[in-house]
């Protein structure tokens, strides 16, 4: 980009007078312009590389053993005599993408007056019996009634204590 002055008065221009200022022009040759499309042009290409390299870190397979969240999150749970004693409200993961925690809506009637507790994941243990998995709790409806309750706070998108 080149900046042309063009003296308009016979004071002498200074950042400190307005006539410093006055008369000035900005002109693209040619030439410049080539060069901001050749600049345009590599930034398309770069995000276009980004791009591709995102897409190599997908994965042809589901990784060996892996388990879908749908195989936990509103299930029902299951004492070990087969007696429903909750339904997985929610299933916690940590940071490194480990789940470590499953909230159990236990008690009530279709939603009202259900208290929500959380179980260490290894707690639960599937069982398969007529071709449909069951999840089961060593653990009584009203032990999980006696347990602490927690509540799910939007705010800060974590599960609470309740009364807090």
């Amino acid at each position: 980009m080149v900046v042309r002055r063009q003296e308009a008065e016979e004071r002498p221009a200074t950042p400190l007078n307005r006539n410093f200022f006055k008369g000035v022009r900005l002109q693209m040759p040619h030439m410049e312009e080539k060069k901001m499309n050749k600049l345009i042009a590599g930034c398309v290409v770069a995000a276009g590389m980004m791009t591709a390299a995102h897409a190599a870190e997908t994965m042809s397979a589901a990784p060996a053993e892996s388990w879908t969240v749908t195989n936990y999150y509103k299930q029902s749970v299951y004492d070990p005599q087969q007696n429903k004693i909750g339904d997985v409200d929610d299933v916690l993961v940590d940071k490194s993408g480990k789940v470590n925690g499953l909230v159990i809506g236990v008690g009530g009637f279709l939603g009202a007056g259900e208290k929500d507790v959380i179980v260490p994941f290894t707690a639960v243990k599937t069982t398969k019996k007529d071709n449909k998995w069951w999840l089961t709790l060593n653990e009584s409806k009203d032990g999980l009634k006696s347990a602490p309750g927690f509540k799910y706070d939007k705010a800060s998108t974590t599960w609470v204590p309740e009364g807090k």
